[in-house]
């Protein structure tokens, strides 16, 4: 639960400070990162694995069309859902770190923000955000937090408050309850 917290609370954040503006203004968004560059850090594969697009993203906008207009409306802005969820140990924590840190400066070479970065105890989280003519047009997520490293990435223009449908909607505990942060100081 506590990986969950600290992905509510920096999407909570982003929230708080994202533009908002005309839709229509939306230009191609980048594409963020390619979550299975992080496969080889891991002696497993990821315990969640998402990655919806294309027709099948099309697909699932077709389907919740009639039980969630709001949702449907919110996913035919999007491109790309992708989630990785891993088992983090001892042994490999400071190699992904560094993956991420790496990651994130490839990010901000490209032109994306840096909107969250939270160093606490053992949870690290990074969120970035691509903006074009004022309209978030992708959100990449990293958070490490104790035993378990989540990577998001959404590609497409991107409604901050509506983030929480995207995880009710694919089952995705991280993002689909809000965002409180509360470091766990058990460990």
């Amino acid at each position: 639960m506590k990986r969950s917290t600290c992905i509510l609370a920096a999407l909570i954040a982003t929230v708080c400070i994202a533009p908002t503006a005309n839709p229509a203004q939306a230009q191609r968004p980048q594409s963020g990162l390619n979550l299975t560059e992080f496969d080889r850090l891991f002696n497993e594969p990821p315990r969640v694995e998402v990655n919806v697009r294309g027709s099948l993203l099309r697909l699932v906008v077709e389907a919740a069309r009639d039980e969630d207009p709001a949702l449907a409306q919110m996913l035919s802005r999007l491109e790309a859902v992708q989630v990785r969820t891993y088992n983090l140990g001892a042994e490999n924590r400071s190699a992904v770190e560094r993956e991420a840190s790496r990651m994130g400066g490839e990010l901000g070479r490209r032109g994306w923000e840096r909107v969250v970065r939270v160093r606490d105890h053992n949870d690290n989280v990074d969120i970035f955000m691509s903006e074009s003519n004022d309209v978030i047009s992708g959100l990449v997520v990293m958070v490490l937090s104790g035993n378990e490293a989540t990577f998001v990435n959404i590609v497409g223009e991107i409604d901050p408050a509506e983030v929480g449908m995207i995880g009710r909607k694919f089952n995705i505990g991280s993002i689909s309850n809000g965002l409180h942060y509360q470091p766990d100081r058990t460990e």
